[in-house]
């Protein structure tokens, strides 16, 4: 998965969850909410593990052990700051 896709993917995801979450506390649909909810969060895995995937292919093992353990916060700094290239 390319680093633009894995962008796209992952804020696409979390403007899911954000309207989501609004959706279901603010109780005027919490169906859809719901299921935007269960959308998001699945493209959000998704942009995850396709930038662990990059990161191994790149070698760059510090991005990896990074974006594995911090998650969400290391996956937005990846997409906006991380390696293209191997070293």
């Amino acid at each position: 998965m390319s680093k633009a896709l894995t962008r796209n993917v992952y804020l696409v995801s979390l403007l899911l969850l954000i309207v989501s979450t609004v959706l279901i506390y603010s109780k005027v649909s919490p169906a859809v909410g719901g299921l935007l909810y269960i959308v998001g969060a699945i493209g959000a895995f998704v942009a995850w593990v396709g930038a662990l995937i990059k990161t191994a292919q790149l070698s760059r093992w510090g991005w990896f052990v990074g974006v594995l353990i911090t998650g969400g916060i290391g996956l937005l700094i990846y997409v906006f700051g991380g390696p293209t290239e191997k070293r």
